[in-house]
């Protein structure tokens, strides 16, 4: 038996039986996960929808670490359910967020 035989067999098997192996991914891309950053900081926002809140209040307001606020911000961002503005007087990649008004209201 060499391997390029088991090989064969393998797919030979898998193909004719119609035993295609369907893949699960635990964590698909554009999904908030339960118990993820996401989720509290829009939770966060949530609570005072019409504010914006500097990223520091993001880190203290929902306890999470600096690298989990600032994907679940990028993440909230792509998905348009916040919206973002600079900080006056600050460097412009300072930025100001607050929930998306026009999301909530759909």
């Amino acid at each position: 038996m060499s391997l390029s035989w088991m090989a064969n067999q393998l797919s030979v098997r898998r193909n004719g039986l119609g035993l295609e192996v369907s893949r699960y991914n635990p964590r698909p891309p554009g999904v908030m996960q339960k118990g993820g950053a996401a989720k509290d900081v829009l939770a966060f926002l949530q609570s005072n929808p019409n504010r914006y809140f500097t990223f520091n209040q993001l880190l203290t307001g929902t306890g999470r670490t600096y690298q989990a606020v600032s994907w679940a911000c990028i993440f909230l961002r792509s998905m348009g359910h916040v919206d973002c503005s600079n900080d006056d007087g600050r460097n412009p990649r300072y930025l100001r967020y607050r929930l998306n008004t026009k999301d909530t209201n759909e």
